[in-house]
């Protein structure tokens, strides 16, 4: 009886490793204009750009975080940066945030796997959502 018991416990907690595990690897943007590669590290995910569709501003010089509200950042290559930080898996989704680098603002996101092809990003700000959806890069 208590082996049966167990039978649900360990099919959850499979499928929540699973779903932890679905979100590692490189995605490609809904507007395809980027590429994030989702990473571990010390028990969290993080998310760095590894590569733009235009990399470069109008003088061929790479693209900085010029919208940054902190000035001594406004400096860094958008390029190779995180936009994804504080990523732990809480209550069926990855809770973090998200750094929109035109706007110059970090925002709530959650991020749910569809498949292990698809995730759904759900960015928030003062109870306004927006839902996007990044596929996995297939190279």
């Amino acid at each position: 009886m208590r082996k049966l018991l167990m039978i649900p416990f360990l099919l959850v907690l499979g499928t929540q490793i699973q779903a932890q595990d679905d979100i590692k690897g490189i995605w490609m943007t809904q507007e395809a204009n980027s590429k994030i590669e989702i990473y571990e590290k010390e028990g969290q995910c993080f998310g760095k750009i590894v590569w733009l569709k235009e990399p470069n501003d109008r003088k061929g010089n790479p693209k900085t975080d010029q919208n940054n509200p902190d000035k001594s950042l406004r400096g860094r290559e958008i390029l190779g940066s995180d936009m994804l930080t504080e990523l732990k898996y809480e209550q069926g989704a990855w809770r973090g945030k998200i750094y929109a680098a035109r706007k110059g603002r970090t925002l709530d996101v959650a991020i749910r796997t569809r498949s292990t092809d698809v995730l759904d990003l759900e960015v928030s700000v003062r109870g306004f959502s927006r839902t996007q959806q990044w596929s996995r890069d297939t190279l």
